[in-house]
């Protein structure tokens, strides 16, 4: 795992603004991201859960995440998702990954992959 972070402030702008949290900070020679797993931690309603790419200078969206509507209880699991990029995610120095929820509902975001 090379970086993880919780999300939870509802943010429904797509222009990389508003509470974005960093689930990876980029080490000094580089990251590449293999899989992004996204799990909730409680009930869900219909929504999104999107990632995005900070240089340094500007933040750009990335991808969407559909998120579903799911009553969690002792018989039904959350809400869970994961990211294949399927084109190599690599992340120079300086750059952050980071997320957001379209509605007020935790996930839990977290990034494997390895260091450049």
């Amino acid at each position: 795992m090379i970086g993880s972070a919780s999300i939870v402030t509802a943010n429904t702008i797509r222009d990389g603004t508003g509470t974005i949290e960093t689930v990876v900070t980029v080490s000094v020679d580089g990251d590449e991201v293999h899989l992004i797993r996204i799990q909730a931690v409680v009930t869900t309603t219909a929504g999104t859960v999107r990632l995005y790419i900070d240089d340094g200078s500007t933040v750009r969206l990335y991808k969407e995440i559909s998120v579903t509507a799911i009553t969690v209880s002792s018989t039904q699991k959350a809400f869970e998702f994961e990211f294949i990029p399927t084109t190599k995610l690599i992340l120079p120095t300086s750059h952050l990954l980071k997320a957001s929820t379209e509605n007020a509902e935790e996930f839990i975001i977290w990034a494997f992959g390895g260091r450049l």
